[in-house]
């Protein structure tokens, strides 16, 4: 990052889990900056970075013992899918000589959230490390960009703080364009693309088609998702991908993808899947809102898709 903007809560709470020896998991979707926190919280300091991916993770660089505590990194956790490989992390989450940060997408993995609990460890959210529209404004500066405060309105509520988001943005003002809804599609696309082939393409198999078909509707429910997949051992999978990053929310029993998320997964779905299949899922996913007597979703389903006989 050529200007970096310091987040203060996530420093603040990094050097009191340092003082109170607290090993500390460090959570946010892609983009919001979380290697980025580390580095340059320990720029000045040695420490051990591991990086997983695709289910491999070298933890061999981490000595068997030291006569002094060790700073250790395990980024990307999410990657990290065999019973292997986690009992080994959390077997590091309990050594007294290692200070463990694990950095992941996820809110908590839940095979992470009992040793998080029992050992007490320090929690640093996406809100710690996003972007404030102070934070916003101090980067924009730095790159020579001086906004409105209702153009800095615009960008928080956009990007969320994401400053992989808030970098592009900045670039593309520096070339001439200007903030407004053309800037943000132009986002939004980047963003698809990357999400496509840098976080989409990490999925398990299993979990990356579960999450394609379900991405037919704006939420779901369990019962939806057994609709649309077949599966009726649909909270295994959605527990699943829960734990594989931060981009879907519950509530009352009703799921969410993140909306930048959700396009991806659609632009995905659309290289993936035939047109027919397409139009079934939209089927049943009109199906299922027309026996809950949500028909003004039917509607919108059958016409998004052009399904004219069911909307008769």
């Amino acid at each position: 990052m050529s200007s970096y903007v310091k987040p203060a809560a996530a420093f603040k709470k990094l050097d009191a889990a340092k003082l109170l020896k607290q090993n500390v998991y460090i959570y946010g979707a892609t983009g919001f900056g979380k290697t980025e926190l580390v580095k340059q919280y320990f720029k000045n300091t040695k420490y051990i970075y591991i990086l997983c991916r695709q289910n491999h993770c070298d933890l061999s660089p981490i000595p068997e013992s030291s006569p002094h505590t060790v700073t250790v990194v395990i980024d990307n956790v999410n990657a990290a899918e065999s019973p292997e490989i986690r009992n080994s992390i959390l077997s590091l989450c309990g050594r007294k000589d290692l200070w463990v940060l694990i950095i992941g997408r996820s809110r908590m993995p839940s095979w992470l959230f009992n040793t998080f609990i029992t050992k007490s460890m320090a929690l640093i959210t996406e809100d710690d490390i996003a972007l404030s529209e102070e934070g916003i404004d101090q980067y924009m500066r730095s790159e020579g960009i001086i906004l409105t405060e209702e153009e800095l309105r615009y960008l928080k509520k956009c990007s969320e703080g994401n400053f992989y988001g808030l970098k592009y943005t900045a670039r593309r003002l520096l070339s001439g364009d200007r903030i407004g809804n053309e800037l943000y599609e132009q986002n939004s696309a980047m963003f698809q693309s990357y999400a496509i082939n840098n976080i989409i393409s990490e999925f398990n198999t299993e979990v990356a088609d579960f999450l394609l078909k379900i991405s037919i509707a704006d939420d779901f429910t369990e019962q939806l998702a057994v609709m649309l997949t077949g599966n009726t051992d649909v909270l295994r999978l959605i527990e699943r991908a829960m734990d594989a990053g931060n981009f879907i929310y519950e509530k009352n029993g009703v799921y969410t993808i993140r909306r930048q998320f959700i396009k991806a997964l659609r632009k995905k779905a659309s290289m993936d899947f035939s047109e027919k299949e397409l139009h079934q899922y939209a089927l049943l996913a009109g199906g299922y809102y027309e026996s809950n007597n949500e028909d003004d979703r039917a509607l919108e389903m059958y016409a998004a898709y052009g399904e004219s006989d069911r909307i008769r």
